[in-house]
């Protein structure tokens, strides 16, 4: 319980960095929706993301999710070394992602046809969103505090375990559902 404790108190000492990183992420969703260039590019990777999912059972497609997000939230912590350049670029790439990805839905569809990807939302974005406030937040931390550096990366890689990796479960059994149920 300590721990936990801890780790939610880590998240509240990173909460400017995780401020940052959803806003870029929100402005960069508005900018994917609003300028979807590179289509053919984006549409081949998201068509080879899709291919992962073919034939996998419910189970199958959840493990993948999970192991898929769990990395992706753990190199945004990790990739925190590097000044923090790489979370705010993976934060530019996912956002504007899941705007050109909207963008594509309500031409095909609708608008309210984006109700698929906020069930599972609820938990992996903001799984995501701290995983690359913290990756800031410890870039920052290495430029300006560098005696304090290897004591928050250990209380990251405890909120990984304690409350990101939970978050990422929910989100995965989730998206597993609706991906093996509604296609």
């Amino acid at each position: 319980m300590k721990e936990l404790k801890n780790s939610l108190d880590f998240i509240k000492k990173s909460k400017k960095q995780i401020y940052i990183i959803s806003a870029i992420f929100l402005s960069f969703i508005f900018i994917g929706f609003l300028f979807p260039v590179l289509e053919e590019e984006l549409l081949k990777i998201i068509s080879e993301m899709q291919k992962l999912f073919e034939g996998l059972n419910l189970w199958q497609t959840i493990l993948l999710i999970f192991i898929n997000n769990s990395r992706a939230c753990l190199i945004a912590i990790i990739s925190g070394i590097s000044l923090g350049i790489f979370p705010i670029i993976i934060t530019l790439s996912n956002g504007y992602l899941i705007g050109f990805v909207s963008n594509i839905v309500t031409k095909k569809s609708s608008l309210l046809e984006l109700w698929r990807l906020f069930p599972h939302g609820i938990f992996e974005i903001p799984a995501v969103l701290i995983s690359l406030g913290i990756g800031l937040f410890l870039g920052i931390d290495l430029i300006k505090n560098k005696k304090n550096f290897f004591s928050n990366f250990e209380k990251s890689l405890k909120t990984f375990i304690l409350i990101i990796l939970p978050l990422l479960i929910l989100a995965a059994i989730i998206e597993g559902v609706l991906i093996f149920y509604l296609n």
